[in-house]
């Protein structure tokens, strides 16, 4: 991620690397841009939603919270006034004991959920709304067998110089395996 006036100047259309970041030969460039608001602050149109990561995550048999995936959102690309949408699928593999699942938004837990031994499978969703001062956090999930809860929160945590969704997982019963089969994170500009 290059930053203006540091890595590059634009004039027009143009756009002027400086010597140290210009692009080498087989690079892939990759531009982001925002549309500049109006005096009245109407709401503008912005092009598609963006897709920041998906992927598979890991599996775990830990018996402690452990990282089974990440999304690290690099330093200036949120700002206020866009949403994150972060969904997500568990696999619980083993009938002995249950599981628990939580996601992070930076340092703020915006869920944690304790599954019983019969919940083979869980799901959620939880979306951060940016403001000035942080993010406004909403979630939803539930599993084969877990209850639907949903709920909201606040973070402070500063996503203008990056942030990271971190999704952890952990075991009850010795032998038996909690996997993050998918993840999305999607910015709504």
């Amino acid at each position: 991620l290059q930053k203006p006036g540091q890595d590059y100047t634009l004039s027009g259309n143009q756009i002027q690397f400086v010597t140290l970041a210009a692009p080498q030969p087989g690079d892939t460039l990759m531009a982001s841009y925002r549309l500049t608001g109006s005096a009245d602050d109407t709401p503008q149109l912005f092009p598609n939603p963006q897709v920041l990561c998906s992927g598979l995550g890991a599996a775990t048999n830990s018996s402690t919270l452990a990282s089974v995936g990440t999304c690290t959102i690099p330093a200036s690309l949120l700002a206020a006034g866009d949403r994150v949408e972060i969904r997500f699928d568990v696999d619980h593999a083993g009938t002995a004991g249950g599981f628990s699942f939580e996601v992070h938004w930076g340092a703020t837990t915006v869920l944690s959920r304790n599954a019983s031994a019969v919940d083979a499978q869980a799901t959620g969703r939880a979306d951060a709304a940016l403001t000035a001062a942080g993010a406004q956090l909403s979630h939803q999930s539930w599993g084969t067998s877990l209850a639907f809860a949903a709920g909201v929160g606040k973070a402070t945590d500063d996503y203008t110089a990056g942030i990271t969704v971190d999704f952890q997982a952990m075991t009850v019963q010795s032998g038996e395996t909690v996997t993050l089969k998918n993840f999305t994170v999607v910015r709504f500009p």
